[in-house]
């Protein structure tokens, strides 16, 4: 399996009493794997490889489902920026679905981790349904959906 495609920007205030509008954040963290991937940590390492597209590096899975077995059931494959704790939070990224794998081809973006029991997470997949194209929640439970998105992403 190729790897996905993922250049992540986060723009990010770190205490705020109202919401600022994404250009009044400050830029906190830029990736474009150019220099490795020495910021991140993925619950299966070997389940990533560093590679390229063209010009750019790119920083993707290799397989559908990783080692990491989670307490709860919740996404498999996960990479989290270290040191790095934010409050109003602008994410924006890009990436590239290489492998076809039906309505779940998917990408989750992570926010608020407590640990691996407590987090929300974004699950972008290309149709919607209660698990995939949603705003989900792990909390000390199976993850379980936030939203009833059934728009196509």
């Amino acid at each position: 399996m190729k790897p996905c495609f993922l250049l992540l920007v986060i723009g990010a205030a770190i205490a705020s009493s109202t919401v600022p509008a994404a250009d009044d954040l400050p830029l906190v963290f830029e990736d474009d794997f150019s220099s490795g991937v020495e910021r991140w940590e993925p619950t299966d390492p070997k389940a990533w490889t560093l590679g390229k597209d063209g010009d750019r590096s790119v920083w993707g899975l290799n397989t559908r489902k990783s080692k990491y077995e989670p307490k709860v059931r919740s996404p498999h494959n996960v990479a989290l920026v270290k040191d790095l704790e934010l409050a109003d939070t602008v994410i924006t990224f890009q990436v590239k679905s290489t492998l076809d794998t039906g309505n779940h081809r998917d990408c989750c973006v992570f926010f608020n981790w407590q640990d691996p029991e407590h987090f929300y997470y974004v699950h972008l997949g290309a149709k919607p349904d209660p698990a995939s194209g949603q705003i989900m929640i792990v909390d000390g439970a199976p993850r379980r959906p936030l939203t009833t998105n059934t728009k196509p992403v």
